[in-house]
């Protein structure tokens, strides 16, 4: 299996073009056509069906189905690299909001000193959003970062460590939560000290 194959066919799905496809590759336009020959040949059925006297491209249900896998296919190759680099690695990039670097991150010091882990560790500051970009961009490792409810991120390996629930303080005068609960509707339009953008408590201010 030419992995390379499926690469040219999820692009010629996308941009519908063999000549947009060999230009985004920087090969030949025949190399492009004899790519998805073989992919057609291999499964025995048409994966693209071309209208020369329209010059259209249009994708069978069989296509369709093959760049649904396809996709799958690359991306696990793609993660697998990254693990198998990873391994080279002698230092992890470790992502820190302050507050839980101060709070949490103590916490798991012993477990990292235990398992020989701490000496390989280099910890980069930052608020949760910032953190969160880098670590998609690949500039770290891994972050504990935190969210305002759980994370859901398909392109990330995500745990979630501990769950703790938001506290207002107010003066007794504000008259904020008399009965022992609050809900956020409450406090539009109320004043509040709080930490900058990057951090999560300003996005809960915007819901």
């Amino acid at each position: 299996m030419n992995t390379r194959d499926f690469e040219y066919f999820v692009q010629l799905v996308d941009l519908k073009s063999f000549s947009a496809v060999a230009k985004v590759f920087r090969v030949s336009q025949p190399t492009v056509s004899l790519s998805l020959k073989r992919l057609e040949e291999q499964y025995g059925i048409e994966l693209i069906h071309r209208d020369r006297s329209h010059n259209t491209l249009t994708v069978t249900a069989a296509g369709e189905q093959l760049a649904t896998h396809a996709r799958s296919i690359l991306s696990e190759l793609r993660q697998t690299q990254q693990d198998l680099d990873a391994l080279q690695v002698t230092t992890v990039r470790l992502g820190l909001p302050p507050i839980i670097g101060n709070y949490y991150f103590p916490k798991l010091i012993p477990h990292l000193v235990n398992n020989g882990s701490m000496d390989h560790l280099q910890t980069i500051e930052g608020g949760s959003g910032n953190l969160l970009k880098r670590l998609r961009a690949g500039e770290l490792d891994m972050a504990l970062l935190g969210s305002v409810g759980p994370l859901v991120a398909d392109d990330l390996q995500v745990e979630q460590l501990f769950a703790r629930p938001f506290a207002i303080i107010a003066a007794p005068q504000r008259k904020v939560g008399q009965d022992g609960a609050v809900a956020f509707a409450q406090l539009v339009g109320e004043p509040f000290v709080a930490l900058g953008e990057q951090y999560v408590h300003a996005q809960l201010s915007a819901h």
